[in-house]
Parts: structure tokens; C-alpha cells; sequence
């Protein structure tokens, strides 16, 4: 079978069969050592321009205030920004170049929202030189993703977001765009990025004609970088485009093994799927490790339904199930997904695990169930609280009927969930108060809260 994609309709299931030189940066990923630097090429789908599209468009928007600038290339950015900056100031030329496309306003595409994903995963540290905030506004909700621009942002405590090293349009001051800022841009932006790419494999995406606005920075890069091994180059027509580009010459040794001929869309796709099926294995690891038949052949069965979904969603239903994760901290590959998602396949073995939805509670049998996930060892009183919170959640949403039963598989939690009757400590169940009380409204209903670690521990006994 090939290594090479398919180019296919978006987006994938995790089913899908993946590209094993994506695959293969997996434990790169895992180990924080994959950087993905992104360009233009990956806000296209955005409705949003590439740099001489862009310039273009500053040319249109001086020209129609009865200023020209005779000579000068209008599909050369850093050429039509150093003219404008010759007649004007450096100011004027950020806040008009940020204010001809939508950098703040564009709909995120798919790529986008998989980027603010595998950042938010931790996955990769993602450096972009477009000044589009579609990534942050990618992030889902209850989630929140910083643009970092500037030296004071970077050193924030607790500080992990995306690395804008072209500046940001939410803040046009810091947008580079004269070729004076690209050949000495800021300190924190050459220490920053020198920091992050020490040891790692930097993958380049959306990158395809190495725009001049963005040759220079690449050039510091690529020899900061070293053996060009270390790199890896996403086109998708890497192949039979390649001695037409600058990177023939930027990277004249680079090997077919880091040439992935694919659009920025289906490596992000394909990324995201290597990373969700590598904790997936994880899953299947520990049912083995316990050793119980019953309980393999339940995470099998429910792993399928897993797998016919898209990474995104899986992504996105995970983070939502883990209350307060921290950016950069995975969900995937933590223990306590990976214990709940055991625990979970085994209650629901006799109806399966249908298809995870866009958002709401999972489905079995007719049966409602869902997760809790506290990554941060909280008393089990407090998950408690916070499981019952996402399912009056549901309810509020119409995710869930009022009256209608759920369950809730809780993991991570620091003892019992809930004060109970000595005959229910076994499997740690707390049900909630009836229906009908209408000051609470959707916050009552049927409720069980389970303990993951009970009903494993009850397995094996």
C-alpha cells in the first residue's frame, strides 16, 4: 500500500488509512518536539489573500485616495510597503495593510480549527507568519488561545499559544511588513523561535511559493535549524513543482521522504487522526494489560464507532468532556481518557458505542452516557459538581430531555464522588434528586455518576 494520500474529500475518519510519513512524526509530538510553521497557503480557505493578493489589494486601497506608487511591483508586499512607508510613516502603512482583508473577521476553515486543536493538545507548537487571528478564534468554546506578538507575551506566566512571528492584525503595531522589519525582526521573535525548534522537526505548511515577504525569516531559520533532515515541506505539488520554487534552493538536499505532496488541509486532517489514533492504541493497551476477554472485546467494539468520526469531533468532544484543561495539556493521551474510555466500553458492551456527536451526550442502546474527565486530581465532591454542571448543561442546550436518564463515567477525581450509602460505595453511584422541581429546571433530572476506577477495579476482582 502506498504512503501517499489519496486526495479525497474532507474530512477523513479516523478509520481512514493515514500517510505513515505523518504517522511517523507522532512521537516527536508526543515527546514536544514538533513545530508546525505556517503561512498563507493555510488561510486561502479563509477567503483570505496570499501576499500578492494582498499587496494587490493595498495598491487598490491607496489608488482609490488618488495616491500612486509609480514602479513599484504591486504583487511585491515588502516592495509596495517600503513605498508606502517612503511617503507616509510605518504606522499609517500596518494600520491600512491589516484593515484591506478580513484578518480579524474570516471564517475559520477546517485547517484552522484542526491547528487550534493539535495546539491546544499540545501536540505541536505552531508558528504562523500571517496575521490573521482565525487559529485563536478556532479555539472551542471554554477554551482560549493567545496570539503572542510581542516580547510581554511570551513571558506571561503560564503563557501557551501561537507564536505570530509576522505580528498580529489585532494589534497592527507589531505586524512586520517593510524589509527593514524583516531583516531584523524583533529579539523575542528569533530567541523564541530558536528556543522552540532546538531538537525538533519543523514541518512547513501553506508555504509553497516562499513569498518574498517571508524569505528572509526562512533563511534564519532553515540555518538555525541544521541538517535539513529536520525539516519536512508541505505542497501538493512538491514533486513536480519543486525546482520552480525557492525551496529548491533553500533546501537543495531535502529527500522525498519530507516532500509530503499534500494541501495544507489533508496533513493537518491526517495529523490529527495520527494523533487520536496513537492514544486510541492506548486505550487498546490497557484492556490487554488487564487481561479480562469481556473487556477487550467491548473496546474493540466500542472503538469502532469511535473511528467512523473525524478527528475534529473527537477532538472537540474530549476537550469539552475535561472541565478547565489547560492549553497545551492533552486530553488524548492522558491516563484518566484513557482509563474512562475502558470503563465506558465495557457498561455499554451490550449495545455498543455509537458515533461520538457534534456535541451533547453519547448514545448506546437508546441509553444516554457521558464523560468526566479531571485532569487536575480535584476531591470527588468537586467532579462531582462539575459532571452534573455539563449535564444541566445538555438539558439547558436540548441536548438532553429533561426527564431523560444519563450517566456519567468520572475519572481522575481524588476519592469518593459523593457521600452514599455504605451499599453503594462498591461502585461509587450517586443518584440525583427527581424531576420536577421547577426553580432548578434543566439542572434535575435522572443522573448517575460512576467511577471509572470502581468499575475497572470491579472487573478484575
Amino acid at each position: 500500500m502506498s504512503n501517499q494520500l489519496e486526495v479525497t474529500a474532507l474530512p477523513f475518519p479516523l478509520s481512514e488509512p493515514n500517510d505513515v510519513r505523518v504517522v511517523g512524526l507522532i512521537p516527536k509530538a508526543r515527546h514536544g518536539k514538533l513545530v508546525l510553521y505556517v503561512g498563507a497557503g493555510v488561510s486561502i480557505d479563509a477567503g483570505l489573500p496570499g501576499g500578492a493578493g494582498l499587496a494587490n489589494s493595498f495598491c487598490d486601497r491607496l489608488e482609490a485616495h488618488g495616491i500612486d506608487l509609480p514602479g513599484v511591483d504591486r504583487d511585491d508586499l515588502v516592495a509596495v510597503a517600503d513605498a508606502a512607508v517612503a511617503i507616509g510613516s510605518l504606522q499609517s502603512a500596518q494600520e491600512m495593510a491589516v484593515d484591506v482583508a478580513g484578518f480579524t473577521t474570516a471564517s475559520p476553515s477546517r485547517t484552522h480549527r484542526l491547528l487550534a486543536l493539535l495546539l491546544l493538545e499540545g501536540a505541536a507548537c505552531v508558528m504562523s507568519t500571517n496575521w490573521d487571528t482565525c487559529i485563536e478564534r478556532s479555539a472551542p468554546q471554554g477554551e482560549h488561545i493567545s496570539g503572542l506578538a510581542t516580547d510581554g507575551d511570551v513571558h506571561m506566566e503560564r503563557q501557551v499559544g501561537l507564536l505570530k512571528v509576522h505580528g498580529c492584525a489585532n494589534r497592527p503595531s507589531t505586524v512586520l511588513l517593510t524589509s527593514e522589519q524583516l531583516e531584523s525582526p524583533p529579539v523575542w521573535a528569533s530567541d523564541e523561535v530558536g528556543a522552540r525548534i532546538a531538537g525538533s522537526t519543523v514541518v512547513f505548511i501553506g508555504i509553497g511559493d516562499v513569498a518574498g515577504y517571508v524569505a528572509k525569516r526562512l533563511e534564519l531559520l532553515l540555518s538555525a535549524l541544521g541538517p535539513s533532515h529536520s525539516v519536512a515541506v508541505v505542497m501538493p505539488d512538491i514533486e513536480s513543482n519543486w525546482n520552480a520554487t525557492r525551496w529548491a534552493a533553500l533546501l537543495p538536499e531535502l529527500s522525498s521522504e519530507y516532500k509530503l505532496e499534500l494541501t495544507a488541509a489533508q496533513f493537518t486532517d491526517s495529523l490529527a487522526r495520527a494523533w487520536v489514533n496513537d492514544s486510541l492504541q492506548g486505550v487498546e493497551a490497557i484492556a490487554l494489560g488487564i487481561g479480562i476477554a469481556a473487556l477487550n472485546a467491548a473496546v474493540a467494539a466500542a472503538l469502532v464507532g469511535i473511528r467512523s468520526c473525524s478527528p475534529e469531533r473527537v477532538l472537540k468532544w474530549m476537550r469539552g468532556a475535561a472541565p478547565g484543561i489547560e492549553p497545551g495539556t492533552s486530553v488524548m493521551h492522558a491516563a484518566e481518557t484513557k482509563e474512562a474510555l475502558c470503563a465506558l466500553s465495557y457498561i455499554v458492551r451490550e449495545s455498543g458505542l455509537e458515533e461520538i456527536p457534534d456535541s451533547g451526550p453519547l448514545g448506546s442502546g437508546g441509553s444516554k452516557f457521558d464523560l468526566n474527565l479531571n485532569l487536575g486530581g480535584q476531591p470527588g465532591p468537586v467532579a462531582a459538581r462539575s459532571a452534573r454542571n455539563r449535564v444541566a448543561e445538555h438539558r439547558s442546550n436540548g441536548r438532553l430531555n429533561a426527564d431523560e436518564p444519563i450517566t456519567v463515567v468520572c475519572a481522575g477525581h481524588i476519592g469518593p464522588l459523593e457521600p452514599s450509602l455504605p451499599e453503594k460505595l462498591a461502585l461509587d453511584v450517586v443518584a440525583s434528586a427527581s424531576t420536577g422541581n421547577l426553580i432548578d429546571g434543566p439542572s434535575l433530572g435522572p443522573v448517575t455518576l460512576i467511577a471509572a476506577a470502581k468499575i475497572l477495579d470491579e472487573i478484575t476482582v
